[in-house]
């Protein structure tokens, strides 16, 4: 077992707020697909931190953000794919689930920082050509207003 799984088993995954779709405790073996760069595990990611269909993302993502963080930095370039791609799709057009939320501003604030935390990573994700960009800008242009940023438009 590796540093990266140890800390995933290590946190409190049945803690976090349960979705009427999914149930938190999914959330570790999909960050192993991703970490692993196993096939599926992009739709893994989405089924067990977000819900496509409702364009909400679960506050379980929010402990899942450091280890999609280092699945960006050190993961096989399958896993990194995964990453940043689940990302994009979060990033413009997502926002958190206000059913599962215990509270819905303070769970955006905390995506928008962590999102920001990751954002020096993203820009330096190699190989994956125009994703990366359209990553950047969808960062950009949604946290524009809180970092002081100029607007992608």
């Amino acid at each position: 077992m590796d540093d990266f799984e140890k800390r995933l088993r290590a946190h409190d995954w049945a803690s976090e707020p349960r979705s009427r779709w999914h149930a938190s405790e999914h959330a570790p073996g999909a960050l192993m697909k991703a970490w692993r760069g196993e096939p599926g595990s992009g739709d893994a990611l989405m089924d067990s931190l977000a819900h496509d269909h409702s364009g909400s993302w679960y506050p379980v993502l929010l402990p899942a953000m450091p280890f999609i963080g280092e699945i960006i930095r050190r993961a096989p370039p399958d896993g990194v794919l995964a990453a940043l791609e689940f990302l994009a799709v979060l990033v413009w057009s997502f926002d958190v689930d206000p059913e599962t939320s215990r509270d819905p501003d303070g769970d955006e604030r905390a995506w928008r920082d962590a999102l920001w935390a990751l954002y020096p990573d993203i820009r330096r994700a190699s190989g994956f050509g125009r994703l990366v960009d359209d990553l950047a800008e969808g960062i950009e242009s949604r946290l524009a207003g809180d970092r002081g940023l100029a607007s992608a438009e």
